[in-house]
């Protein structure tokens, strides 16, 4: 994954309308696969949003590189699912069963400065989800996914 420079992403979301603030995670939803996509990246939102998916606007906001801790992005194309993991062994060992690396996707906050992001995991789908919405992730947990603990903190 490339990221663009901030005077690029505030060009970009400016050009495209979008509130862009440094550190903005934005989330999408893809209906036909039910997944959901989380990047800063304005472009790779904006892009996504004219390919169908459903723009639902800021997931949180991540820490800065020198402050926080790297969460990194992966890939899977047999199932077109993306994973996020703060654990490096993860990102090693799925990059080695065919997950494609992507890199650093944003930066986790600590623990005793940031609001906690949920990971949830339904298995008949694969699908990984992020909320820092408490509430979503107890329905969702009673809806059949698997309710997977804080996955790291948001900014704010």
């Amino acid at each position: 994954m490339q990221s663009l420079g901030i005077a690029d992403a505030r060009g970009i979301a400016n050009y495209y309308g979008l509130s862009y603030a440094e550190g903005t995670v934005y989330r999408l939803y893809y209906a036909p696969t039910l997944d959901h996509h989380y990047t800063m990246d304005a472009n790779e939102y904006q892009v996504l949003g004219a390919r169908g998916w459903i723009q639902e606007g800021v997931a949180w906001h991540s820490d800065d590189k020198e402050h926080g801790r790297p969460v990194y992005r992966l890939y899977y194309p047999p199932t077109l699912d993306h994973h996020y993991t703060m654990d490096e062994n993860e990102y090693r060992v799925l990059g080695g069963r065919g997950w494609t690396q992507e890199g650093i996707a944003w930066y986790s906050s600590p623990e005793d400065e940031g609001q906690p992001v949920y990971h949830l995991y339904y298995e008949s789908t694969y699908d990984h989800h992020y909320t820092k919405d408490a509430w979503e992730y107890q329905v969702l947990g009673g809806r059949g996914w698997t309710q997977e603990g804080i996955a790291w903190y948001s900014k704010e």
